[in-house]
């Protein structure tokens, strides 16, 4: 909770699907947001940045989250907030 992560998966194509909490997805060149609670599912296009807002009043928000490219498990953010290319 009160968390806000900046993502941008150049490499990947991400598909996350929300199982308990609540926040907002807001695509950062639009602006639009999206309010993700339990059973939607959001998948950015065009490897679009995003941050991810948690309230810090709310729950932790839980999130299932499939990469294409498969992730190995062992990859970090970088600075930018995206992951290393699969073949780096």
């Amino acid at each position: 909770p009160g968390a806000v992560l900046n993502l941008h998966y150049k490499h990947h194509v991400e598909a996350c699907y929300c199982i308990a909490g609540e926040g907002t997805v807001i695509e950062v060149d639009s602006g639009r947001r999206h309010d993700i609670r339990p059973g939607v599912l959001y998948a950015p296009n065009a490897h679009d940045r995003h941050e991810v807002h948690v309230p810090s009043d709310g729950q932790a928000l839980r999130l299932v989250c499939v990469f294409s490219p498969a992730l190995e498990g062992t990859e970090v953010h970088g600075p930018d907030g995206s992951y290393p290319r699969p073949d780096a």
